[in-house]
């Protein structure tokens, strides 16, 4: 089931892309930050969830280890906003080291990241705009490379 969910980002991005390079909102740091996370992270985390994580006991207690801290971080942001507040933009190395644990929790969870890189940039200061293409971007490449190493890793480890 997992890389079934990869390989549903893989056809559903595209269209959404096209517009936004269409409308000259695809390109920029970000995107290459995320990318540059995110694709050896996919890669470490598909190879976990084959070998380390099969069954669905331990995924589901490592997905919520992963997912409950993000969730209770947004529920706390939504009850105290940060209007009175500075929200500081995380720095180039801190969002490629957030890409590639969001990378490591897509290949282990079956999907691309943007789900968890976005809310996480918006918190952090990053505006939605631009974001948005952003994660989009970086859950295409990483779906592509998550599929890819899933079915390479199927055809390795079913000839073993």
């Amino acid at each position: 089931m997992t890389p079934t969910n990869l390989l549903f980002n893989v056809v559903a991005g595209p269209g959404a892309l096209l517009r936004y390079r269409k409308a000259g909102r695809l390109g920029g740091p970000l995107i290459r930050l995320l990318i540059m996370g995110t694709v050896p992270g996919v890669v470490v985390g598909t190879v976990i969830r084959v070998f380390a994580v099969p069954g669905p006991r331990v995924f589901r207690l490592l997905i919520a280890v992963l997912l409950l801290p993000l969730g209770q971080w947004l529920w706390l942001r939504t009850l105290r906003p940060a209007s009175g507040r500075l929200t500081t933009r995380p720095s180039p190395r801190a969002t490629t080291v957030l890409a590639m644990a969001v990378g490591v929790a897509g290949g282990i969870y079956g999907i691309g990241g943007g789900s968890l890189l976005g809310p996480i940039l918006v918190g952090r200061g990053v505006p939605v705009a631009t974001v948005a293409s952003a994660a989009l971007a970086s859950t295409f490449v990483t779906s592509v490379v998550g599929a890819a190493t899933y079915a390479l890793l199927s055809l390795l480890t079913s000839a073993g």
